[in-house]
């Protein structure tokens, strides 16, 4: 890249970073368990950051652990298989 100015076609990923995966599948455990998006939070993110962060608006706390649950249905419900191609 240094050489060039410009990265090479394979140097970019399509699909998520595992850790995307791994947050979406967390979330997804909780929820399917009956947790409560706070309780999926506070699993995931600590206690001390969840009471901080939670309801302050220019976090985007709830939005993430929402995302994750909902990435994690996707995957439940067929998306798992982009990964068997």
């Amino acid at each position: 890249m240094r050489a060039t100015g410009h990265l090479p076609s394979d140097a970019c990923i399509s699909q998520p970073r595992p850790g995307r995966l791994i947050v979406a599948l967390q979330a997804l455990d909780g929820h399917l368990a009956g947790a409560k998006p706070y309780d999926i939070g506070v699993a995931m993110f600590g206690h001390a950051r969840v009471k901080r962060d939670w309801r302050v608006s220019d976090t985007h706390l709830y939005d993430h652990v929402r995302r994750a649950i909902k990435r994690g249905r996707e995957l439940m419900e067929g998306g798992y298989r982009q990964f068997l191609r």
